[in-house]
């Protein structure tokens, strides 16, 4: 209930929406230049920890104007998954 009132009230301004998007188009740039493919060793020693991360990336998204899809992919290659995975795993 704390935060509820915060963030509803963003969401009648508008003037937070630039900042917002910046904040996606961080957040996808970050995932494209840092995004490194780890092996599946590594990756499946990880699996649950990395869905909480991707999991926390999409809270974020509750703000106006942050990409839902975006912000699951972004951090899904910042962990060292491949772009088809990060794909699949946002979208299903």
């Amino acid at each position: 209930v704390l935060l509820l009132k915060p963030i509803k009230k963003m969401f009648e301004e508008p003037q937070y929406l630039g900042f917002f998007f910046l904040i996606t188009a961080f957040l996808l740039y970050l995932g494209i230049r840092f995004g490194q493919n780890k092996s599946e060793i590594k990756l499946a020693e990880n699996r649950y920890r990395d869905a909480l991360t991707i999991g926390l990336f999409q809270a974020g998204a509750i703000l106006p104007g942050v990409s839902r899809s975006g912000s699951t992919i972004s951090a899904a290659r910042l962990l060292g998954w491949s772009e088809s995975e990060a794909l699949t795993f946002s979208f299903h």
